[in-house]
């Protein structure tokens, strides 16, 4: 008896210092915020759901969209036994136990066994295949959340097992009627006594950009912060600014693709704002400035060798500075790229090069380009039949550079072309 209330107290204490978005977290599909075309009653995923309990799937969306709220959903409304496991724990030995748990539910209690597992796409491929046959028995339910792209992340043969479900990220009217909902029937909320506008719920709202788990936490905080009855707009930027909004898994990888090909597009304005995304999202400026430093060769080039030498001092200064200061040094760097000539013609040559190496027969070096003691046992082999070879110029010598051949003798590709823009097109 002890025991039980011991545990009853310390979940009560648990559940009374839980952030917001936990405290929020829907019972039932109608609670739901968004994904209509999911849950709402007569679609297709609604009636997997009621009417098969073995069916396994994937629900695919960025952070923040509610894949673990649906989940959750689906065991309280199923009344399945659920398993919530991530795989940066999983081993092949918890999958064992689980399976053998799973089964012993099932024939004796008639309990069916949903196995929950977030971040499904850091499975190993050892540990996917020892998925593989639960899933085929149906021992268990198994649903895997994941912010990558699954046709890629996952093997296709326990991909091919389950369904995927794209998840669309809540509208700011959606997100707007929760943080309403929650100043009205969240207790701690309600105690504290601040009012906060609508227009302030739709300016977190459009601040999301869809993360429902972030837009309740800004409304935390800033009833939290608010030492009136009233929360106001300043107060609310300055929570704002202390927080990052995450940006995971495509979104990550999308708006790192926007950054670079605004570089390359010349684009001076979408470079700095997909610039912008990037560090209010937290990522690492030295791995920004990576990017930077292979645009200035790739995209920028030989129509102006001088913003590699730029990109590169700008990535030395970004270790010594750090930031925020940084931030400055990013943008010059990001900006000399995006304003420069560009010219990609020394990564299709190189491009090309090995494509060629890759698929012809490898050619010999011409005698006279050769290592001089290469050069010697030829010329003194006397199994050899002795020619007059082509003695090496040095190109600084009167014609030197011109008159003489580089390249092996069978090797007639062209590699490299050059372009009309910047300094390229004065090369002769």
């Amino acid at each position: 008896m002890t025991s039980s209330l011991f545990t009853e107290n310390a979940t009560s204490v648990r559940d009374l210092h839980a952030p917001l978005a936990a405290r929020m977290r829907p019972t039932s599909f109608d609670q739901i915020v968004g994904h209509h075309e999911l849950i709402d009653t007569g679609q297709p995923f609604r009636s997997i759901i009621e009417s098969s309990p073995s069916a396994s799937f994937i629900l695919y969306g960025p952070p923040g969209c509610g894949k673990t709220t649906i989940v959750s959903v689906i065991a309280a409304e199923s009344n399945h036994h659920l398993e919530m496991l991530s795989a940066m724990s999983l081993s092949v030995s918890d999958i064992k136990t689980i399976s053998a748990a799973a089964s012993l539910r099932l024939g004796e209690r008639n309990l069916h066994t949903i196995v929950f597992v977030d971040e499904i796409h850091r499975l190993t491929r050892v540990q996917q295949d020892a998925l593989l046959p639960h899933v085929e028995r149906g021992t268990f339910r198994l649903i895997g959340a994941t912010t990558e792209n699954p046709y890629v992340s996952l093997s296709g043969a326990l991909r091919s097992r389950m369904s995927v479900y794209p998840l669309i990220p809540p509208t700011e009217e959606d997100i707007v009627d929760l943080l309403e909902r929650a100043l009205k029937v969240d207790e701690q909320i309600i105690a504290s006594g601040v009012d906060v506008a609508k227009e302030l719920l739709e300016t977190i709202a459009h601040s999301a950009g869809g993360d429902v788990r972030f837009a309740l936490g800004v409304l935390e905080t800033l009833v939290a912060a608010t030492t009136t009855k009233t929360a106001d707009e300043k107060l609310l930027a300055n929570v704002l600014g202390s927080r990052q909004r995450p940006t995971g898994g495509e979104e990550h990888y999308d708006t790192l693709s926007a950054f670079i090909k605004s570089m390359r597009g010349s684009d001076p304005d979408a470079t700095v704002y997909y610039l912008a995304r990037l560090l209010d999202a937290g990522e690492d400026p030295l791995a920004i400035a990576r990017r930077v430093m292979i645009a200035a060769s790739e995209d920028v080039g030989l129509a102006d060798s001088r913003v590699l030498t730029l990109v590169t001092s700008a990535a030395q200064a970004i270790t010594m500075v750090g930031m925020p200061e940084a931030r400055i040094i990013l943008s010059h760097a990001a900006l000399a790229v995006a304003r420069a000539p560009k010219s990609n013609s020394a990564y299709l040559a190189i491009q090309k090069a090995l494509d060629y190496v890759g698929s012809a027969p490898v050619s010999e070096v011409p005698h006279h380009l050769r290592d001089s003691v290469t050069q010697a046992v030829v010329e003194k082999n006397p199994a050899k039949e002795i020619k007059q070879h082509q003695k090496y110029r040095h190109p600084l010598s009167s014609g030197g550079a011109k008159n003489q051949h580089y390249l092996p003798d069978d090797v007639v590709e062209k590699f490299y072309k050059p372009t009309n823009n910047g300094a390229e097109s004065t090369t002769s």
